[in-house]
């Protein structure tokens, strides 16, 4: 056919147009000419011939009517289900079956049928048919027009590559049920993007030619709807893509709590791109394991407690996690690789690690019921979106850290101010516990002294939250009992991360799990230790040590300073020589008795006493020697009077008295 002719035919076919078409039709043929005139090489004859049918407007009017219907959709499934509508209703056709192919692969995918039973359908669309199939139905000797007939007779060894199907073609002759028919939907560049097979014809005959002249245009045109529409996916897909992105990094610098932000990504990840599951699991480096910190698609229920080993033996995940590298598996059924699905529906599957520098953070994991799901750009996006996340936990990470210092400034301002306010010791340490653990939010906080009357022990002196000992009644010696004992000993930080698995621990209350002590120390005296325990495992971080050792710093200097003021009272109240209190002590305590006497109307005696020939004895002797007599003096008021309760003083040179509450004069005899 000459292009002069094939000129006329497109312009007959405009004027049958104009005439008996509707605006619509004229739109559609305005869309379909280019379509022809670009092809016209490789149109046929028959092809062409339109105006020849026998009822050549009725016949154009319903394939443009076909490619109203098909064009201007950017619904892929819509796109399916119309174009096997017309093959099925207005064709006539019993059984209408659908294949695209992947553009991944060079598999073809199931996407609509008509008049296939559910069960069975199903089973094809888990089925996916690679191209070598197809490829050895659509040889030339099975070509008719554009299409490919293999009837039922076709026995390979007895039938030549020749085109004796051609030469059988035959519109009168008998369907038979296994015959085929074949139409080609091919792409812009000529390669193969799907596959409309029909079955059970109107009238149980071969279809005539304005039939199949019919099924090659709507194929022609379906795929080209399904190339634009894939277009139009790709760069609506791409504009959701970076929506969300933009959603993710607007949030990053303000998220508080990190299963918040993932919840959140997880689930519009899923909803926006139709996933059948999304997860985020993240590492513990303790246990060298994953744990699943947020999903969408399943009842978190499931994972509860469930961890995955990174390496080979967490499989996909756990390799992912082990490498630092992305894994794509188009088909989780035919991989080799050991993958167990998280939604039992997954045929495919993207693993992208969750990196910071050379540390991987998480695995974000995503399934789909699609087989060869995820593309090159797909595994793009992910990486982006996990670098997000990465970015958001780094800077929740430093305002974290800013917070922390913040309060770790807050507490030592909070505890120098008490040092400055509180002398007394007892009050101090229990004010002092209550804001290490009201800061901190320790489980239990322990303060340990040495005893003052046996070195060689700890003793409890406050503590903050749960203990099951009582105070003063909690002693461990130093260097062999529990952890507090042993750091007391070295003068070192320890940490048990698992009290249970340390021999020598001892227990402030039942059920605790982790423990870390520090010691308090001020110019190499060891004053104590200074304890935390917590309920859970591994609960303590560098940074809580840290913190221990400033504030055990800030209380080593309370407890000298304590130490300086209780030395100052006692030198301002007691005499120097015999440690008796001294006359202006006994002077306060006298009169303050004397009022408590008269009040309460008890009794109250008071003893003089002085060592007489005391001055010969001194000059004789010397005053060493006179100094120690009057130390005996003292040692043998303090024997034999009672303590705690009567008040014994140097009134001043030899002379001593003794303030007896509660006792009258001749009791005091």
């Amino acid at each position: 056919m000459t292009k002069k002719t094939r000129k006329n035919i497109f312009e007959h076919i405009r004027k049958i147009i104009e005439i008996r078409g509707e605006p619509e039709h004229i739109a559609a043929w305005e869309k379909l000419e280019p379509f022809f005139l670009e092809r016209q090489k490789e149109i046929s004859e028959q092809f062409l011939e339109l105006s020849r049918w026998s009822k050549p407007s009725e016949n154009l009017i319903f394939i443009l009517d076909m490619i109203k219907t098909i064009s201007g959709n950017l619904d892929m499934e819509e796109i399916y289900n119309r174009a096997t509508d017309i093959i099925h209703k207005k064709l006539g056709f019993g059984m209408v079956l659908m294949s695209v192919r992947s553009p991944r692969t060079d598999t073809f995918q199931r996407v609509a049928q008509r008049g296939i039973p559910d069960e069975k359908y199903d089973e094809l669309v888990n089925q996916p048919v690679p191209l070598k199939h197809y490829e050895k139905l659509m040889q030339d000797r099975f070509k008719v027009s554009h299409s490919y007939l293999v009837r039922w007779w076709h026995d390979e060894a007895q039938t030549p590559n020749d085109n004796s199907y051609v030469a059988h073609w035959d519109e009168k002759t008998e369907w038979n049920p296994q015959d085929t028919l074949l139409i080609p939907m091919y792409a812009h560049d000529n390669s193969l993007l799907g596959v409309i097979s029909v079955d059970k014809p109107p009238q149980g005959k071969i279809p005539d030619r304005n039939v199949l002249i019919a099924l090659e245009i709507l194929a022609a045109q379906t795929a080209q709807a399904i190339e634009e529409a894939r277009v139009y996916q790709k760069t609506e897909r791409r504009l959701r893509q970076m929506e969300f992105l933009y959603d993710i990094s607007s949030r990053s610098s303000t998220i508080e709590n990190e299963k918040a932000f993932l919840d959140k990504i997880c689930s519009e990840m899923r909803e926006k791109f139709n996933l059948l599951w999304t997860g985020v699991l993240l590492t513990d480096s303790s246990t060298e394991t994953l744990y699943m910190m947020s999903q969408s698609g399943l009842e978190d229920i499931r994972f509860s407690g469930i961890r995955y080993k990174i390496g080979r033996e967490g499989g996909i995940i756990g390799k992912v996690a082990a490498s630092g590298q992305y894994k794509i598996v188009d088909d989780v059924k035919k991989s080799e690789n050991k993958y167990f699905t998280f939604h039992y529906k997954a045929r495919s599957v993207m693993a992208v690690p969750i990196r910071k520098q050379d540390r991987v953070l998480g695995v974000l994991v995503i399934e789909s019921e699609q087989v060869a799901a995820f593309s090159e750009e797909d595994r793009r996006f992910a990486r982006t979106v996990t670098n997000q996340i990465a970015a958001a936990f780094e800077n929740l990470d430093a305002r974290r850290s800013m917070e922390e210092e913040l309060r770790v400034r807050r507490t030592i301002f909070n505890v120098s101010s008490i040092i400055n306010s509180i002398l007394e010791p007892s009050r101090l340490y229990r004010k002092f516990m209550d804001i290490l653990r009201n800061t901190f939010n320790y489980t239990s906080a322990a303060l340990f002294l040495v005893d003052n009357d046996d070195k060689d022990y700890l003793v409890l002196k406050a503590f903050s939250g749960l203990m099951d000992r009582k105070v003063e009644e909690f002693k461990l010696k130093i260097g062999s009992e529990g952890v507090v004992g042993i750091v007391a000993s070295t003068k070192k930080p320890i940490y048990v991360p698992d009290v249970t698995k340390f021999p020598l621990y001892i227990p402030g209350f039942a059920g605790a799990r982790s423990e870390l002590a520090v010691p308090i120390e001020y110019r190499g005296q060891i004053f104590g230790v200074l304890d935390v325990e917590s309920e859970k495992i591994d609960a303590f971080s560098e940074s809580d040590e840290q913190i221990l050792e400033l504030l055990a710093t800030q209380i080593a200097t309370a407890i000298n300073n304590s130490i300086l003021y209780e030395k100052l009272e006692s030198l301002a109240t007691t005499d120097g020589l015999t440690n008796l209190y001294n006359y202006r002590a006994f002077s306060d305590m006298l009169s303050r008795e004397v009022k408590r006497s008269k009040r309460l109307g008890h009794p109250t005696a008071l003893i003089f006493g002085d060592l007489d020939f005391f001055k010969s004895y001194n000059d004789k002797y010397g005053h060493q020697q006179g100094d120690k007599v009057l130390q005996l003096f003292a040692e043998m008021i303090e024997k034999n009077i009672r303590k705690e309760v009567d008040v014994p003083a140097r009134y001043g040179g030899v002379d001593f008295t003794i303030i007896l509450p509660e006792v009258s004069s001749d009791e005091a005899f």
